[in-house]
């Protein structure tokens, strides 16, 4: 109900949605779902979210069904329907470090092949002028969630043309597929058979005398982990040889046949402190390129097509401890790129022995001249980074327990939330959060005694009392329990109601439950919640002026 000053209100509610801006006397209601996953936490670069919703139809509602009868009523086609139905059913907002961000565009996409089922592909980019996405805080974000995970929020639209809890509301959850690809992420910590690196200014990944099996660790938990799908590496060299044909070229005074794809390195990972696999058993790549058609070397190289057969992440994403944790020996979350070609690596083991030679040669008289020998090339990268691709899908027939929690689900109620996945237990999870009765009065009360009878005055505006022969809706009277709502049944609970289901005023008598529940989250903490509701809104229930606590009825007694 607004803060602006009114004489009384609909005891249960009134639909506002045809009622001018001036008669309203209630807000339109924000609900929608929120999804938790360490997935999410992705600091920058470009960031491509997907979200694929699998739904499955109520026995009684099928989206698919919906959408095609909606397309012959308006004889429009199914994707025309789509668009118009899912292009503005959302307001999307993420965790940032300064609260909500909002998510400006984004697509939404229907796919209707499966059989009873319908998918929601809602999809959206974050470039790197973005805020980050952050993990949750309850006192940024404004909510008491339990959860240590970043989020994004999907709330109803409110003034989408076609509102979409009208053909949402009865869908079922069964999969959420999560799907992220970053591009140039930076953020990586380094080190090498010498020492650790910094990223931010060049290095000699290989150290400054490289040898088959010097190698150069890249790590970062929340870029390799169990998640992770695919990843490649752009490194930027700094001062390659100039020369036409390259490395060929260049060590061509040296006596062996050096060229520019004879540099290859291995990849493995981290697992436990130990990296598999084995330098022999590693799939190789090559160093350095060149320009097409030419044997020219070129500054950047990509390292994609890693074999996921060959390396695997068992390892958890450590999202915010991945900066603040000090780890000077990388224990998970790794890769090793390690020199494994060619033997003699950049000849610094050769220069020592192929220089006097060629001295020596070149001061004799009648000997042909040989090429000087160049100094052995020392590999520096001007800068490095990584471009990967995580994904998770989580079934809703399983619930997820421990540390092996990758997906959290909650409902947005108007004045609070619910986690319904996991350990909700239950057998079907809704996409939106579920409202039983077309008319609800929710009564919040504290300093409730178990057991004690509870007097509730009830006084109705007079000019809206209702003389009538029909019969009013019935009032179900219920209170909140671990956020349900249970029925408060039978006379000995529901004592007496004199304001006939709220035709008119009185007194109503309760008798409260043996326990006293005041831990819910869909309604505020701490408070013992009691609900009235009636299945339809009806127009002989009267406007409410005010409600008070221990109502008692007087009676006058005149002598005669």
């Amino acid at each position: 109900k607004k803060t602006t000053e009114i004489n009384s209100w609909p005891v249960l509610g009134e639909d506002q949605h045809e009622l001018a801006g001036n008669l309203r006397v209630m807000d339109d209601a924000d609900i929608g779902m929120i999804i938790a996953s360490p997935l999410f936490y992705q600091t920058e670069g470009e960031r491509t979210f997907t979200l694929s919703l699998e739904l499955k139809s109520n026995p009684g509602f099928s989206l698919k069904k919906y959408i095609s009868n909606f397309s012959q009523i308006t004889k429009k086609r199914e994707d025309t329907v789509i668009h118009e139905l899912f292009s503005s059913a959302f307001r999307i907002e993420y965790t940032s470090t300064t609260g909500w961000e909002p998510i400006g565009l984004y697509t939404v996409m229907v796919d209707l092949e499966k059989q009873l089922k319908a998918t929601l592909k809602i999809q959206f980019v974050l470039t790197p002028a973005h805020k980050a996405i952050d993990v949750f805080n309850t006192e940024m974000h404004e909510l008491k969630c339990d959860s240590s995970f970043p989020m994004i929020r999907f709330s109803l639209n409110n003034f989408a043309e076609h509102h979409p809890y009208s053909f949402l509301r009865e869908t079922l959850l069964d999969r959420i597929t999560i799907n992220v690809k970053v591009r140039g992420f930076k953020a990586l910590k380094m080190q090498n058979n010498i020492g650790p690196l910094s990223p931010v200014i060049p290095f000699q990944p290989f150290g400054p005398q490289p040898s088959v099996g010097s190698f150069l660790d890249i790590k970062n938990t929340n870029v390799f982990n169990r998640y992770t799908k695919d990843f490649s590496f752009d490194l930027e060299w700094l001062d390659l040889p100039r020369d036409k044909k390259g490395f060929e070229d260049y060590y061509k005074g040296y006596g062996v046949p050096y060229n520019n794809e004879i540099f290859k390195v291995g990849i493995s990972a981290l697992h436990g402190g130990v990296f598999s696999p084995a330098l022999q058993l590693q799939q190789k790549f090559r160093l350095f390129n060149v320009k097409h058609n030419t044997e020219e070397l070129v500054n950047k190289t990509t390292i994609e097509g890693v074999d996921f057969k060959l390396i695997e992440f068992l390892n958890k994403a450590c999202l915010t401890d991945e900066v603040t944790v000090v780890d000077p020996y990388f224990k998970e979350g790794a890769v090793r790129l390690e020199l494994s070609s060619p033997s003699e690596a950049f000849g610094h083991k050769l220069f020592p022995q192929v220089f006097p030679k060629t001295v020596l040669n070149n001061a004799k008289r009648f000997r042909k001249k040989l090429p000087l020998p160049n100094q052995p090339y020392i590999p520096v990268v001007k800068s490095i980074s990584v471009d990967y691709e995580l994904e998770y899908s989580e079934n809703f027939k399983n619930e997820s327990s421990g540390d092996a929690i990758s997906v959290q689900v909650f409902h947005c109620y108007p004045f609070g939330y619910q986690q319904i996945f996991p350990g909700s237990e239950k057998k079907n999870y809704y996409f939106m959060p579920q409202f039983e009765d077309a008319g609800n009065l929710c009564i919040g009360l504290t300093d409730v005694e178990p057991g004690s009878v509870l007097s509730l005055l009830f006084q109705m505006e007079e000019k809206n009392f209702h003389h009538t022969l029909h019969e009013p809706a019935v009032i179900k009277w219920s209170y909140l329990e671990a956020n349900s709502w249970v029925e408060l049944k039978g006379r000995e609970v529901l004592l007496s109601d004199h304001t006939n289901n709220f035709i008119n005023s009185g007194i109503v008598r309760l008798r409260m439950p043996s326990e006293i529940f005041t831990r819910n989250t869909v309604l505020s903490e701490g408070i013992f919640w009691l609900r009235a509701s009636c299945e339809k809104l009806s127009a002989v229930q009267a406007n409410v002026v005010a409600i008070s606590t221990n109502g008692m009825t007087a009676v006058r007694m005149s002598e005669i």
